[in-house]
């Protein structure tokens, strides 16, 4: 198989960062983005880097244009433009374009400051495993990828590229006797496996449901029904927490591993 991924440099050994705890079951990441420490919140249904006008000051970045991206209940959501930066984690090198959004704004009063929200399009082409509990992330070698993968089947996923193209997320088919279902993977939801009426409608429940994740064993679950999805529905933390992932963002494939 190959893609526009394949264009990516891959690691030559596999690289690991802790994800570490903020608040609840939210984790953040530490990189450095030219040449300066930043702790993003990592959430892999952000779409995409942003760091707050503080952090961008200190970069040197001046804020300019706009995008624009959408929360999974319609709402709009616009960043400024960063333009590109280096951004090094524990020795995994990328040029990524950045954006500016005033995270600290949105978030409750008296949690601690952050300088911005990391997500998958930091590792875009590359294949990264999310450590159960989501203790940490690693982003794979060649070698390291066949080890973890060996002997396990891989399940389906489609990426998609908003806010211009800029952005990426992950989806991952759910199998209900009508056709799939396809729901977000979303770190950042807290609530529960959220799914819209239609979608329950479709997986024929209106109480536990068991969800066949593409790759993964099913896991009965009580979803949370939200009238006003704009998707199928979204896997939350606690689920994404209970496996190690592998994602391969090249070829779009995931190994699931309880």
């Amino acid at each position: 198989l190959s893609s526009a991924g394949d264009a990516f440099a891959r690691p030559a050994q596999p690289v690991q960062v802790a994800l570490r705890g903020y608040v609840g079951a939210l984790k953040t990441i530490d990189v450095v983005i030219d040449g300066r420490p930043a702790r993003l919140l990592f959430d892999t249904g952000a779409g995409v880097t942003s760091v707050t006008p503080r952090f961008a000051q200190e970069i040197g970045c001046a804020p300019w244009g706009q995008i624009t991206a959408f929360r999974m209940n319609g709402d709009r959501v616009s960043f400024q433009r960063c333009g590109h930066s280096q951004v090094s984690i524990n020795g995994f090198e990328a040029q990524r374009d950045l954006f500016v959004f005033d995270l600290n704004a949105v978030l409750p009063e008296g949690l601690p400051p952050i300088d911005g929200i990391a997500g998958l399009d930091l590792f875009d082409g590359e294949t990264v495993t999310l450590v159960h509990g989501l203790s940490a992330l690693r982003v794979e070698s060649v070698r390291s990828q066949r080890r973890v993968t060996r002997g396990l089947r891989a399940g389906r996923i489609r990426l998609a590229r908003e806010a211009s193209g800029a952005g990426l997320t992950v989806f991952t088919p759910v199998h209900t006797a009508r056709g799939d279902l396809w729901l977000l993977m979303d770190s950042g939801n807290l609530s529960g496996l959220r799914l819209s009426g239609s979608a329950r409608d479709a997986l024929g429940s209106v109480d536990d449901i068991a969800v066949g994740v593409d790759g993964a064993a099913p896991v009965e679950v009580h979803p949370e029904i939200v009238a006003d999805l704009i998707y199928d529905g979204a896997l939350n933390a606690e689920f994404i927490a209970a496996h190690d992932l592998t994602l391969d963002l090249a070829c779009q494939r995931a190994w699931w591993r309880d």
